[in-house]
């Protein structure tokens, strides 16, 4: 009897200690950096990551501000379900419901089912100035094979929020506001 407790004694034993060791190997895991893994045809390569945080710069606010017109202001056919999702990831919901109330209700419900496109002109001038973010472009229309330009000139309200795979930065449009050009 004596021997038997002393062998369940022992095995209780090795089995706290292997448990405290997951642990502690599971822990050192968590906080040490991750190895990323590049893998191409030719080769794979190992490269050691560090945990970091981004610091956002005014060149990654103004390339966002850029893409956000890009995906909003570009169509081939009109979508709104479509341009609604290439936004989504960047726009809060708020700002999304409005946008989707333009498309019921502005000037693109006239371009349903109509042989238009939209485009940007590839200069879009992002300024940074006080806070303010201001952005200038062409939206150059074109109705059956016409080109129509329209400057445009808005303010946008950007605010940070959760990071995810597709806004890494976690910046988000949260208002806009065109102002009328000459």
């Amino acid at each position: 009897m004596n021997r038997s407790l002393q062998f369940f004694k022992l095995l209780s034993f090795l089995g706290a200690a292997s448990v405290v060791l997951c642990l502690i190997i599971t822990i050192g895991g968590a906080f040490s950096n991750p190895t990323v893994i590049i893998k191409s045809k030719l080769e794979n390569c190992f490269v050691e990551a560090n945990r970091a945080s981004i610091e956002i710069t005014n060149d990654d606010i103004s390339r966002f501000v850029q893409n956000w017109i890009v995906n909003r202001y570009e169509w081939q056919t009109l979508n709104e379900d479509q341009l609604i999702r290439n936004i989504s990831p960047f726009t809060t919901n708020g700002l999304l419901s409005k946008i989707q109330e333009q498309f019921r209700t502005g000037a693109e419900k006239e371009f349903k089912d109509k042989a238009v496109s939209q485009y940007v002109s590839k200069n879009i001038r992002v300024d940074l100035t006080d806070n303010k973010v201001v952005a200038t472009f062409d939206r150059i229309l074109r109705v059956s094979g016409v080109p129509l330009i329209d400057p445009a000139q808005m303010s946008f309200t950007l605010v940070k929020g959760t990071k995810t795979k597709l806004n890494p930065l976690g910046i988000y449009v949260n208002g806009i506001t065109e102002h009328k050009t000459n």
